[in-house]
């Protein structure tokens, strides 16, 4: 098979629905609990990934490490991979100095899938 598009790898899911419907399983059935996360990981995350921000441009490793942690853990307990990898990343980079892509580019990266993220939560409750 020749194209001239290089092969795009496909898409990782924005949502991990085994998780939510662990956390759906959790509540009983009812969304609620999975609602009130939400809230949370909209109400929290902007801050914390305005403080990484800050800390990528001061290149303040510990802090990028601690932070990127803080949002991996954030990003996986509400089920959103996409986000939690590139924290990882991030984490990764923040404990060895080296990262596997360039810092900038893994944060513009990891907000844009905090957006999809975002949006994919709230197509999922509005389903519910």
């Amino acid at each position: 098979m020749h194209s001239d598009d290089p092969i795009q790898p496909q898409s990782p899911e924005v949502l991990d629905r085994d998780i939510l419907q662990q956390l759906v399983d959790l509540d009983e059935g009812s969304l609620d609990l999975v609602r009130e996360m939400y809230q949370l990981y909209q109400q929290d995350m902007p801050s914390r990934l305005e403080k990484l921000k800050k800390a990528l441009q001061a290149q303040d490793l510990p802090e990028v490490a601690n932070l990127a942690h803080a949002i991996k853990g954030a990003a996986s307990t509400m089920g959103t991979p996409v986000v939690s990898g590139l924290a990882q990343i991030l984490e990764n980079g923040g404990h060895s100095g080296h990262y596997a892509m360039a810092p900038d580019q893994a944060f513009e990266r990891l907000a844009v899938a905090y957006q999809e993220a975002l949006q994919g939560l709230k197509d999922y409750l509005a389903k519910g």
